[in-house]
Order: C-alpha cells, then sequence, then structure tokens
C-alpha cells in the first residue's frame, strides 16, 4: 500500500534534515581543525619573532637605544 504523499513528504523533509546535520558536523569539525592549526602557525611565528627580537636588543648598547630614540622623536636627544 503507497503512503499518502504527505507523510512521504515528511520522511523525505526528516531524512535531508539529517544528512544536512551531519555534513554540518563535518564542516565544523574541519573548521576546527584548520583553526589549531592557524593558531599554531601563529604562535610559532610569534615565538620566532620574540626570540629575534631578543637577540637583536642585546646587542644593542645604551647609546645606539638612545640615539634610536632620539631619531624617532624628531631628534631630542636622551643623552645625560
Amino acid at each position: 500500500m503507497a503512503e499518502d504523499p504527505i507523510t512521504e513528504a515528511r520522511r523525505s523533509i526528516d531524512r535531508s534534515r539529517r544528512e544536512l546535520i551531519e555534513q554540518l558536523r563535518g564542516l565544523v569539525e574541519k573548521g576546527h581543525a584548520q583553526a589549531e592549526r592557524i593558531d599554531n602557525a601563529l604562535i610559532t611565528l610569534n615565538a620566532g619573532a620574540l626570540l629575534l627580537s631578543i637577540t637583536f636588543v642585546g646587542t644593542l648598547t645604551t647609546s645606539s637605544i638612545a640615539s634610536a630614540c632620539s631619531l624617532l622623536l624628531g631628534g631630542r636627544s636622551f643623552s645625560r
């Protein structure tokens, strides 16, 4: 015996809804994984930049820092 069109339509809608929810779950999981990879890459880049900055700060002398500040601030002197 054939089902009435309304019942058949409801089942089709339910099936489509379940498929859509499964697809959305998969996309959300992929998005989380991609966000985690981007976060790890940014943390690595920031750590490298910090290490590079610390390395170069150690090589600067007080007078070179003062002259750099002087240049940045329009010729004001920080010498004592």
